[in-house]
């Protein structure tokens, strides 16, 4: 029976395109082990690397290994963050007096996303819509796993292992983060994981920052970077760069006194020890007026 179960979950994970790590079909359909644990990862592996990539292994420049680290690497930044890339079955007895009367089986998924955390070094936060939408998809994974196997019968259905508080909205939502320059991103990203952790004077810094790094890259892709530094070299105050950007780039003229008020809030909150920064300046007053800013300097990456 207990081969039977290992073959039935085999069969079915490598109808979906999962492979096994600790066992082949032929080790249960031929061999005499039972596996309590079975791990299977989406299969990656028939990912193309290109010619040069084989030409570096067929020269013993690189191995297998960091051929596959890469095969993961490109399959990971095509998958959609929902989709299961792990997926565990553990295969437990159940007793009752004593007595062994069955067996337990437990599901378990990983969403890509958390591989991608991992492997390619993307934190970021998950609006609550996105969340809710990749505990559904692996909620309707297992449950279809768990009707194809004809052979169990449910205890307990799906649900996370750790669910989630209510973790507030983002500062800046992360659709604009991610259309930003490397430098004015990573300034947005902590600002939101300040704000996520309720640190709300240093959010206010990282947007006032966030703002200055944008202002000084539309200057250089203006070929203006001059306009940046006095005539001893200095580099120019903030509020100077707002003046001197509203007369080069007329979109933003309007906006140059709301970005001293995204000014005003991450001065004081670096400099006045008293200054009381609450979410709702920064989501009621500094949030709006930042980000039609930064969409209307339409930076290039």
């Amino acid at each position: 029976m207990l081969r039977g179960i290992n073959r039935s979950v085999i069969e079915l994970m490598e109808k979906q395109g999962f492979l096994c790590i600790e066992a082949e079909l032929r080790d249960v359909l031929f061999g005499e082990k039972f596996f309590p644990c079975l791990t299977f990862y989406n299969d990656y592996t028939s990912e193309r690397t290109g010619l040069w990539s084989d030409f570096k292994l067929a020269i013993h420049a690189t191995n297998k290994s960091e051929i596959n680290g890469r095969k993961l690497r490109k399959f990971l930044a095509t998958m959609r963050d929902e989709y299961p890339m792990k997926v565990t079955f553990t295969i437990e007895p159940s007793a009752r007096d004593g007595k062994i009367n069955g067996y337990l089986m437990k599901i378990e998924s990983e969403p890509a996303i958390l591989l991608k955390k991992q492997v390619l070094g993307r934190e970021r936060w998950i609006e609550p819509s996105k969340y809710r939408e990749i505990i559904g998809f692996n909620d309707r994974f297992q449950r279809t796993l768990i009707s194809s196997l004809t052979l169990l019968q449910p205890v307990e259905g799906p649900s996370p292992i750790s669910p989630r508080g209510n973790s507030p909205v983002p500062v800046i939502e992360w659709r604009l983060v991610e259309t930003m320059p490397r430098e004015v991103e990573t300034c947005l990203r902590e600002a939101n994981l300040c704000f996520e952790h309720e640190c709300y004077v240093a959010c206010s810094i990282m947007l006032r920052k966030a703002m200055e790094v944008a202002v000084n890259k539309k200057f250089l892709q203006i070929e203006k970077g001059g306009e940046l530094y006095d005539k001893e070299g200095n580099e120019q105050s903030l509020s100077k760069k707002l003046v001197k950007l509203g007369r080069f780039v007329p979109d933003v003229r309007k906006d140059v006194e709301d970005m001293k008020v995204v000014k005003w809030f991450g001065d004081k909150g670096a400099h006045d020890p008293t200054m009381s920064i609450t979410p709702e300046d920064l989501q009621v007053i500094v949030a709006p007026k930042l980000k039609p800013f930064l969409s209307k300097l339409a930076l290039r990456g």
